[in-house]
């Protein structure tokens, strides 16, 4: 038996939404600085909290997938000796031509499966780099046979993030260690049926 690594990369995102009450969104839906500088500090009693921990619809931390073909972004597979066996652009047209199954949990797509139609909510995301992997848990097969593999993919609001794979019915958790914030893009939203 030999062992495999996945590795995907190098840009991927922690992405958390949030409800919220219609008095939070009006006082920060105008003033996007005072919005930022609320959620990355300690926060006050009635108030948000930091952004990482206004997550009571989703929490996904994971590489960035693209929806077209992606010269960035990427997804490598390699073995116990550091050879790379596979490696192909991580954008959603790739995977679907490399017989890679993809799972997409409706429960992370608001829009199709938790109707925020009438809620005010929270969106945070926070841009990194890093190499988003199963190191600590590796892949143990006789070969790598690419359509044994699923990637479990979150719609998060548009953002879509790789968490997870599964090969061979055994889902393994991606982790990045040491990963570089890039940007930050907080917002706080309104359903279409909100007054």
């Amino acid at each position: 038996m030999s062992k495999f690594i996945i590795k995907a990369g190098p840009y991927g995102n922690e992405i958390v939404l949030g409800t919220i009450t219609k008095e939070l969104y009006e006082k920060y839906k105008d003033d996007s600085v005072a919005l930022r500088k609320r959620v990355t500090t300690t926060g006050e009693p009635g108030d948000l909290n930091e952004w990482f921990d206004i997550d009571d619809i989703d929490h996904v931390y994971g590489a960035q997938v693209e929806d077209a073909d992606s010269d960035t972004q990427f997804l490598r597979v390699i073995d116990q000796d550091k050879n790379e066996v596979f490696n192909i652009p991580l954008a959603e047209d790739k995977l679907v031509k490399a017989d890679i199954n993809i799972d997409i949990p409706q429960k992370h797509d608001h829009s199709n499966a938790i109707d925020l139609s009438k809620k005010y909510y929270f969106y945070g995301l926070q841009g990194e780099k890093g190499e988003w992997t199963n190191e600590d848990e590796p892949i143990e097969a006789k070969s790598f046979e690419p359509k044994k593999l699923t990637v479990h993919i979150a719609n998060m609001d548009g953002m879509y993030a790789l968490y997870a794979i599964t090969y061979n019915k055994k889902k393994f958790n991606l982790n990045c260690n040491s990963p570089t914030p890039k940007l930050f893009d907080f917002q706080v939203l309104k359903g279409s049926e909100c007054e």
